[in-house]
């Protein structure tokens, strides 16, 4: 089989799976997407239908917490005067009878007293039918719950009354969940809604139809022992959603179910996998179609020729000259190919010779010139100085021909930095360096080259730079010290020898202090020093050397006016000829304004700037400290504030503000000192733990619903509510982000729960 026929083949294999796997890649995202979308539009429908459940709770709750906070009706309760009640309050529920459709009033012992919206029905005894309303008369607590009543099934709110201190009964306030209710929600959503009776699953209680063609018994159990469901029909036409409503004990007496149609999105999967196929076979063919034209005709004929001229060069015979048939890139390739043939055969004549005539000159330079191998350090030309130096150095390393006992590349070589740039010849890199053999100070000028055989090799000059170097220190040495001694310049300054014994000092230095100089004079240095920066700043000065010369670090130190300043020292350890350190001159510079500035920036970016706990930012950099520490237990709380959008709409942003403020307070003094409290989303609150287990964890929570409880006494309309969920790691094998998403879903357990009457409120 021919090179045509198999690339032909061979290109067209790979364009088939390459489109397969395109096209397949983007079905599978589409379906993803298409799935996503569905889950999400029946997640954001049912989201909202809990929402107006629980605003019908929440209203109600609010008309009930009216009535026990008007003294005037709980005395005409109290007095069992059932027509003034009735007169006083049945305008007020003709009035939000839209809203809440019961308002019956119970007595101590169950019995029915008042019932607004069926005022001449009363008398009977609710202590069998109406559990709800025995449980609040026994426990003396609000009661949220879905129950059933002569006013039909709803979601109601039983509260206890008490008139000067004394249990006097029950109000209750209640919407109806009915068909009306089922209709708007139809209107709202496009889909249709059943609730049912959990023991009479055979006959719903209120719907949107006349029948429910989407009866699925079997699937009950999975809402009782889990929360939401979604189900498939086998049909696949219809996606049903159901949730479980909850009495007042925590048992689930009914289900809501909700039928959303699935036609239009199985209308767009068959419409993607239709346009998909054709996609395919379309590219398929035209794809093969290309490769066949195009490898014939333009690339394997001109190839052929390449090919044989590329072997004869490779082979440096020269004498032929590739054909030049065709006008196009190939074309010019051949030509460009021939030229450059050429200049190749004429470059190496010519660098053979100018080789030859570069090392007679470098031979016969008055110093050090060498060149090695760039990443070998391999030295391939020595000249005759520095042969007369070290000897017959070819082929040994660099750094061990020219430094004794050295196994290395030198530290202070500065060659590396020639690897980045463009082209050798572009940069010349220079340094100074003291022989370990001769004992010599040399400059050194290198560059990178390229040698002979092609190999990229730096090309080092070194000139003997002694005399000047021994000149410059003795000139240096006295100019440091008339410097130091200068007493007119604001920075600190002292001098202190290699036993770290204060020799001088100027009058900043004494100022900053408050000392005298007579008193500092002779003190070693690490007395101005704080104890947990001694080792530091004492590593840092041994470590200097003649290569190295200056350490810098920061003390912060009170001053004798008794403020806390920051100063930044730069210390320089001064040597001989030889090597020998003489002694230390030391600069510092007062820096606490920037400290202060750093401070104050450090913390607006580690606070929540409305509750004054830690922001998200800090919460995170602490999750990532804490990973795999040796800080285990580690608790983590997730805290949401409850009905802030309905606060802020009735009682402004305000109040909502300030709401938050309180529960941050709340959760702050619940916790532990040297937890973290931090504000992580707009009514999210969480709490970091160290050493902390469950049982902690737990205590800590109960300490913030008696902080609510408490706050909540002395409230009138704004009361306080929180969510919370718990999660702990036991130990590092459990990711500290795992434990937060674990802490943050049981928050929402917990938040579903109260809306679906799964707590009672206290």
């Amino acid at each position: 089989m021919s090179l045509k026929v198999r690339l032909a083949i061979y290109s067209s294999l790979v364009l088939m799976v390459v489109f397969a796997l395109y096209l397949g890649h983007h079905y599978r995202q589409d379906m993803l997407a298409m799935e996503k979308a569905e889950i999400e539009n029946i997640e954001l429908r049912l989201s909202g239908i809990k929402s107006e459940i629980d605003e019908r709770f929440h209203v109600a709750w609010l008309g009930a917490k009216l009535i026990a906070g008007d003294e005037i009706i709980l005395e005409t309760f109290a007095k069992r005067d059932r027509e003034s009640l009735q007169a006083m309050l049945l305008p007020q529920y003709k009035s939000i009878q839209d809203q809440v459709a019961q308002f019956h009033f119970h007595l101590p012992d169950s019995t029915s007293f008042l019932r607004l919206h069926e005022p001449a029905i009363y008398g009977d005894s609710l202590l069998s039918s109406r559990p709800g309303v025995r449980q609040a008369n026994e426990s003396k607590k609000v009661v949220r719950s879905f129950e059933t009543g002569l006013g039909g099934f709803g979601a109601r709110v039983i509260m206890p009354l008490s008139y000067q201190g004394e249990h006097v009964g029950t109000v209750e306030m209640g919407a109806r969940l009915d068909q009306d209710f089922l209709m708007e929600l139809k209107n709202n959503y496009g889909s249709e809604f059943f609730i049912y009776d959990l023991k009479n699953s055979d006959q719903f209680l209120a719907a949107t139809l006349d029948f429910d063609p989407y009866i699925i018994k079997e699937n009950i159990q999975e809402v009782i022992e889990s929360d939401d469901l979604v189900i498939i029909t086998d049909n696949r036409q219809s996606a049903i959603t159901i949730f479980p409503l909850f009495d007042y004990n925590d048992e689930m007496i009914a289900y809501f179910k909700m039928v959303s149609d699935r036609s239009e999105i199985l209308s767009a999967i068959s419409n993607r996998q239709i346009t998909m196929m054709l996609h395919y076979i379309a590219g398929v063919i035209l794809a093969a179609f290309l490769v066949m034209y195009t490898l014939d005709k333009s690339i394997l004929r001109p190839l052929g020729d390449f090919g044989q001229y590329l072997q004869r060069v490779s082979s440096l015979d020269f004498s032929e000259r590739l054909p030049v048939a065709r006008k196009d890139e190939l074309g010019e390739m051949a030509i460009n190919l021939n030229n450059t043939v050429d200049i190749v055969k004429n470059s190496i004549d010519r660098m053979e010779n100018s080789h030859k005539q570069t090392l007679l000159v470098l031979d016969n330079i008055t110093a050090v010139v060498y060149v090695a191998d760039l990443n070998s350090h391999e030295i391939l030309f020595m000249n005759k100085y520095g042969r007369d130096l070290y000897g017959d150095v070819i082929g040994k390393k660099c750094y061990q021909a020219l430094q004794n006992n050295q196994d290395r590349p030198c530290e202070f070589c500065q060659t590396k930095g020639l690897s980045t740039k463009a082209m050798p010849g572009s940069g010349v890199i220079s340094w100074e360096v003291k022989s370990t053999i001769d004992h010599k100070y040399y400059n050194y000028r290198c560059t990178e080259i390229l040698w002979l055989d092609g190999r990229r090799a730096k090309l080092s000059i070194g000139t003997d730079q002694t005399e000047k170097i021994v000149a410059e220190e003795m000139a240096r040495q006295g100019f440091e010290w008339y410097r130091a001694i200068a007493e007119d310049i604001p920075a600190l300054v002292n001098r202190f020898n290699n036993k770290f014994e204060l020799t001088f000092v100027n009058n900043a230095y004494s100022r900053f202090v408050g000392l005298k100089r007579e008193e500092i004079i002779g003190k070693n240095l690490f007395q101005f020093i704080l104890p947990q920066l001694k080792q530091k700043v004492y590593d840092a000065l041994k470590n200097l050397t003649p290569n190295n010369q200056v350490a810098t670090y920061v003390n912060p130190k009170e001053a004798f006016d008794g403020s806390i300043r920051w100063v930044k020292w730069s210390t320089r350890a001064v040597f001989d000829l030889n090597g020998k350190l003489l002694e230390y001159i030391g600069v510092g510079e007062d820096i606490t304004e920037q400290k202060e500035y750093e401070n104050r920036l450090m913390k607006l970016s580690l606070y929540d700037g409305l509750t004054g706990v830690y922001n998200k930012m800090y919460f995170d950099s602490e999750i990532k400290r804490l990973e795999g520490g040796r800080e285990y237990p580690v608790s983590i709380i997730v805290a949401d504030l409850d009905h802030l959008k309905i606060i802020n709409d009735t009682y402004g942003h305000k109040a909502g503000d300030q709401l938050l403020k309180t529960a941050a307070q709340v959760i702050s003094n619940a916790v532990r000192m040297g937890d973290v409290v931090a504000r992580i989303g707009g009514d999210e609150f969480a709490v970091i733990m160290k050493q902390a287990s469950q049982a902690v964890g737990e205590k800590v929570i109960s300490r913030i619903e008696s902080g609510i409880n408490d706050n909540n006494l002395k409230q009138v309309n704004v009361v306080l509510s929180l969510s919370t969920g718990l999660s702990v790691a036991e130990g590092p094998q459990k990711p500290l982000d795992e434990v937060f998403i674990e802490a943050d879903n049981n928050m929402y357990l917990q938040k579903a729960k109260k809306k679906l009457g799964k707590k009672n409120i206290q």
